[in-house]
């Protein structure tokens, strides 16, 4: 039972030979065929693949990995192999540098409900080589492959990187950072932080790209792509195609966590978009919220779509505990740091929330939810009694996405407030071509959903009377 209890607390990682050895046998010299039969034996109590509670997997040439029902009946997430890194710095120090960078990126994308990273165990057998990613890809079960190295230009250090899809060697993204290596100690944790923030968003956005093109056979992690993809350009019209999705997800998978979280969180916006009268809807909500926190209590992505569920809701005490939790889980997980900045902005801790919006930015390079945050942070600066800085953002999101209506909303009362009578006129003309039928109120109760009532009251009342002013 060593075995199994190793290859569990590997939650889904692959496991080789030697750290089954090392972590069940203590180190003793083990044969291969020792190893066989234990497995075989898991795989018997298992119930093997004819499906039993779990399977154990062999990745060849490396090791073995625990795959529970539950998991192949999700569908599963992209699998990422980072390969080790290349020092093409020629210098000592940078050995220890490039291997540390390579455990900290994996630690940090493993902790992403949306992608699942190999151990680095598993590819250390090709640090130097140059192998076929083709055959990488199938033997390790890898999606994708990312490759870097570390060189240094003057009195910088670089570090290059590429994501390849494994199976046609195309090279999906292609990326560097560089930073003075005057202060070589801090230079990993930089480094780290940002090329797996720019990695995390290549990889989400191709995938949900993806999901959209497959016509049929979606799995629930494919059909929660979908309704994410939508869900980043969220309009009143675009709204129940999220919750159909997220429906299809949770019917294909009745105990799929992050399913859950956003079908909350859309259902949810669906109660306040449509009147906010339906307490059906608000219920179901609610339920879904709390389902899918029971069911992966642990999980960023399902402590952040749960808290912006019941922030929209007004239940602030418990929307606040999951999104601090989820940014606690993964500071550098930017849904988490969104919805807890929402959370603060709603209470009206303005500068906390700019904070949190601040680290968004920083993690999230060219996300297509970004322009959400631009918006967010315009809100919390002018409730801070910042204009100056509302304006910016605000322009900033309205360059990003001129057809999201609460943007709109937004610009319409600052370029009120500051006389800027043309550009209200514009925006409210926007809208109502958009919604001819929705009533100011409808847009009020909406962006109000995320606003310290107090604070905001300025900015309500200047959009109802642009509303008004330019029918």
């Amino acid at each position: 039972m060593q075995v199994l209890v190793a290859l569990a607390r590997a939650s889904g990682e692959t496991v080789s030979r030697d750290e089954l050895i090392d972590s069940c046998w203590e180190g003793r010299a083990v044969s291969e065929d020792a190893i066989h039969r234990v497995i075989s034996q898991l795989r018997k109590l298992g119930g093997g693949p004819a499906g039993g509670a779990f399977e154990i997997e062999t990745v060849t040439k490396v090791g073995y990995r625990l795959t529970s029902q539950a998991q192949s009946e999700f569908g599963e997430r992209p699998s990422l192999a980072i390969m080790p890194f290349t020092n093409r710095a020629g210098l000592p120090e940078m050995e220890a540098l490039t291997y540390g960078m390579v455990e900290d990126i994996a630690s940090a994308i493993s902790l992403c409900s949306f992608v699942r990273v190999l151990a680095s165990s598993t590819t250390r057998a090709w640090a130097g080589k140059t192998p076929d990613l083709r055959v990488l890809g199938r033997e390790l079960g890898a999606r994708y492959v990312l490759e870097g190295n570390v060189r240094r230009i003057d009195h910088m250090l670089r570090v290059a990187v590429q994501l390849i899809e494994a199976e046609t060697g195309a090279i999906l993204w292609a990326g560097h950072v560089e930073r003075p290596d005057s202060e070589l100690a801090g230079l990993q944790e930089d480094l780290v932080k940002e090329v797996a923030a720019r990695l995390g968003v290549q990889v989400h956005e191709i995938e949900m790209a993806r999901a959209l093109r497959k016509p049929s056979d979606i799995t629930a992690y494919e059909a929660l792509q979908r309704a994410l993809a939508l869900w980043y350009n969220l309009t009143l019209a675009t709204l129940p195609a999220v919750v159909t999705e997220a429906r299809r997800a949770v019917s294909i998978v009745a105990d799929y966590a992050p399913a859950h979280g956003l079908l909350a969180y859309a259902l949810a916006l669906q109660f306040l978009w449509t009147g906010a009268t339906d307490e059906t809807l608000k219920h179901d909500a609610i339920s879904h919220a709390r389902r899918a926190v029971a069911l992966d209590p642990h999980d960023p992505t399902v402590l952040a779509f749960a808290a912006g569920a019941l922030n929209c809701l007004d239940l602030l005490d418990e929307a606040f505990r999951h999104a601090q939790r989820a940014v606690e889980v993964n500071p550098n997980f930017p849904i988490g740091q969104q919805q807890l900045g929402l959370v603060c902005l709603r209470l009206g801790h303005n500068d906390e929330a700019v904070g949190c919006f601040d680290v968004v930015e920083d993690l999230s390079p060219g996300h297509s939810s970004l322009h959400f945050t631009y918006l967010r942070r315009a809100h919390a600066h002018f409730q801070a009694g910042r204009i100056e800085q509302a304006m910016a953002d605000m322009e900033g999101a309205f360059r990003l996405n001129s057809g999201y209506a609460p943007t709109l909303v937004l610009r319409a009362a600052l370029c009120t407030l500051s006389g800027r009578d043309a550009d209200a006129a514009d925006c409210v003309q926007r809208i109502r071509a958009m919604e001819p039928n929705t009533p100011a109120d409808a847009h009020v109760t909406r962006v109000m959903a995320w606003l310290h009532p107090t604070q905001s009251a300025a900015l309500v009342e200047a959009f109802r009377q642009s509303y008004e002013l330019h029918k």
